[in-house]
């Protein structure tokens, strides 16, 4: 289902992934998606769009699963003037759970050929406009933002190799700094071309492929980030993300 909303004249396009279930989150998502759970007086999926919108990206395509219609009802609503800037805001609902990939292959016609793609349940504090205005060259299917951390409790470990994303490891607890996915992306379209099937994971199935294949570039930041997906962070989020994230 698509859920068309306000239409933009320039379209620079952000693809956000909203589709989780958020299981560990427990009764928090029992009756609303993680995206949409209140942060600072809003959902932060607003928050998250609002903050987008001012680097310049005012063609939004949300991609829901998990209680879909809450996000569908809640940006039909919006009207001009929501945000700060003029943003459209679409929402595709999956028929059923298609993975981070799947959800991307499932809204393939409404996908620009270059484009902005983060994740709905985080926030990493960057100058989105200069990371995506970072030419992509003529071989490269994205660029992806890494985070450099200290230890690294939570998620897999990326391997460089000079310019290129060489590897991408799973989750593992180590004391030692590292490169980690920070979930923000600037994608060609063609890179679904190489889906492995309709349903399929883009972080643990075909990024790491393309990896093998020296076709992922990347740029490395230092900045503030967060990750509502476990209740300590969600928790955490509401008390810092307020000088972040301004009413809209």
């Amino acid at each position: 289902m698509v859920n068309k909303m306000r239409m933009s004249g320039s379209r620079v396009q952000c693809v956000i992934l909203a589709g989780g279930l958020g299981t560990r989150l427990g009764e928090y998502v029992k009756h609303t998606p993680k995206p949409m759970l209140e942060v600072c007086g809003y959902p932060f999926l607003h928050h998250l769009i609002s903050k987008v919108s001012r680097y310049g990206f005012n063609d939004f395509l949300l991609l829901a699963g998990y209680k879909s219609e809450i996000i569908e009802d809640y940006f039909s609503s919006k009207i001009p003037g929501a945000y700060p800037h003029s943003v459209s805001v679409n929402v595709i609902s999956e028929p059923t759970q298609l993975g981070t990939g799947g959800a991307l292959l499932n809204a393939l016609p409404y996908l620009q050929d270059d484009f902005l793609l983060l994740n709905g349940d985080s926030f990493f504090n960057i100058d989105l406009r200069e990371f995506y205005s970072v030419p992509l060259p003529e071989d490269a299917l994205a660029r992806i933002a890494l985070r450099q951390v200290a230890r690294n409790t939570r998620y897999g470990e990326v391997g460089i190799d000079k310019n290129r994303i060489c590897s991408f490891t799973s989750a593992t607890k180590v004391s030692t700094p590292c490169l980690v996915n920070a979930g923000i992306y600037h994608l060609r379209r063609n890179i679904l071309e190489y889906a492995p099937s309709a349903c399929f994971s883009l972080e643990s199935q075909l990024l790491p492929m393309l990896a093998g294949n020296h076709t992922l570039t990347f740029g490395i930041y230092e900045d503030y980030f967060i990750d509502i997906g476990v209740q300590e962070d969600l928790e955490r989020a509401k008390k810092e993300l307020s000088c972040f994230f301004q009413p809209a």
